[in-house]
């Protein structure tokens, strides 16, 4: 039997943050999510690391921080990934994307935090 895929970006935002809060490894306990009105913001211990905002057929995740390693690493996992002004935006169409966002989430947090190390 074939199943459909889920492109609701909706039910995708909702999946995601049942990945990121339901793990703990590779980093992903630093992560959570502080749900708005019509926005998900992802928090990186605390602090806004990217905003979930979903669009007509895809959930749209814009981040502000680490725009060349959410660019870089988007890429290398497969997702469509997008300057735009100060922010990168990378595209999710489909619930299956959502296990790549959670890489994608763990290496720049990765990132973010070896370049912290790097500046004390």
């Amino acid at each position: 039997m074939v199943e459909d895929r889920i492109t609701d970006a909706e039910r995708i935002a909702e999946v995601l943050r049942a990945e990121i809060e339901g793990r703990e490894t590779n980093g992903l306990g630093r992560l959570s999510i502080d749900a708005g009105d019509d926005t998900m913001t992802v928090l990186l211990d605390g602090e806004p690391l990217a905003t979930l905002e979903p669009g007509e057929s895809s959930l749209e995740i814009r981040f502000q921080l680490a725009r060349d390693a959410a660019r870089a690493t988007g890429r290398d996992v497969g997702l469509e990934t997008r300057p735009e002004g100060e922010s990168v935006t990378v595209l999710v169409e489909s619930v299956a994307g959502t296990k790549r966002v959670v890489d994608l989430l763990a290496t720049v947090a990765s990132r973010i935090d070896c370049v912290t190390a790097v500046d004390d």
